[in-house]
């Protein structure tokens, strides 16, 4: 049976719901305990999960990851589900879109791709990062219960700020030490980008896409840019792209198609499309003998 979940768009209604004190009401840090344990929220407000149980907020951990805590963030509107906790072991800091609107962290949002991240995809710190997060997390709620004044609201995003670069600079140490993960999830998305192109999928269905390739991964597409970027250096659309071509090169070296029959096969909307590629990556007009170059 599908669980009910329950919806709070204001930080009144989550502070409400934990039983815990509204200090400011468009910013909150409230404590979960075991009696929350299995509700779904749907939260109208970004959302910081730190706790000190590793896997109990979020599951995703590896044998690679470190095993001190755990850390997810949520955007609006993402179904959060809370895990069997401690109040003296979890946190959760939530901030209305209303709160940094108009300031330089709302200009960042975007950039911090892990707020689009599924929950199995969450950051698993080591005990020097945990401690980190959790000064970010104390400057927080000491800053929100001391009050509003002139100062109070720059202050507060700024320290969300610096709690996020944490979160992004910890996230870049963990997509490090999962590499040897990483890489069986780049060869799985070369087998299905492979058995796409060579089955005629894309004269059916056209190019494979970020969604269908994160999907066909049972991953997030944000996930799995960041994950490419940092193995490759090739974001998701960038790498379709470079298996496109490897893969009209590779037909055009072991079969007898024609130029124009390869285009269309691998996707590229005319054959001059195909030729102007081939001569910009290659320095060579497409033939069955630059292919091998």
């Amino acid at each position: 049976m599908q669980k009910e979940i329950r919806k709070i768009d204001t930080i009144h209604g989550c502070s409400g719901f934990f039983s815990n004190r509204t200090c400011q009401p468009l910013a909150g840090i409230v404590r979960p305990d075991d009696k929350y344990a299995g509700s779904l929220l749907r939260l109208g407000l970004y959302s910081v999960i730190l706790d000190r149980k590793p896997g109990s907020c979020c599951s995703g951990w590896k044998e690679c990851d470190f095993s001190a805590g755990t850390v997810a963030f949520a955007q609006p509107g993402t179904p959060v589900c809370m895990g069997p906790g401690e109040k003296d072991k979890c946190r959760i800091l939530l901030f209305h879109p209303e709160f940094i609107a108009g300031t330089a962290l709302a200009g960042s949002m975007r950039g911090y791709s892990f707020f689009r991240y599924r929950c199995n995809e969450a950051l698993h710190v080591s005990e020097r990062e945990l401690c980190t997060m959790q000064d970010c997390m104390d400057s927080i709620e000491k800053d929100l219960r001391w009050g509003t004044d002139e100062f109070s609201h720059g202050i507060i995003t700024e320290r969300i700020r610096l709690m996020l670069d944490y979160g992004a600079r910890f996230y870049k140490r963990q997509f490090i030490t999962r590499h040897e993960e990483n890489c069986t999830v780049i060869r799985q998305a070369d087998s299905i980008l492979d058995k796409y192109f060579l089955t005629g999928q894309v004269l059916k269905k056209g190019l494979p896409t970020a969604s269908f390739l994160s999907r066909a991964l049972g991953i997030s597409a944000a996930y799995l840019e960041d994950l490419l970027t940092c193995e490759t250096g090739k974001g998701i659309a960038e790498y379709i792209g470079s298996k496109q071509f490897c893969t009209a090169c590779n037909l055009l070296c072991r079969t007898d198609k024609s130029i124009q029959e390869i285009s269309m096969e691998t996707g590229y909307c005319s054959m001059e499309h195909f030729c102007e590629i081939f001569r910009r990556l290659t320095g060579h007009s497409p033939g069955r003998d630059s292919a091998h170059m």
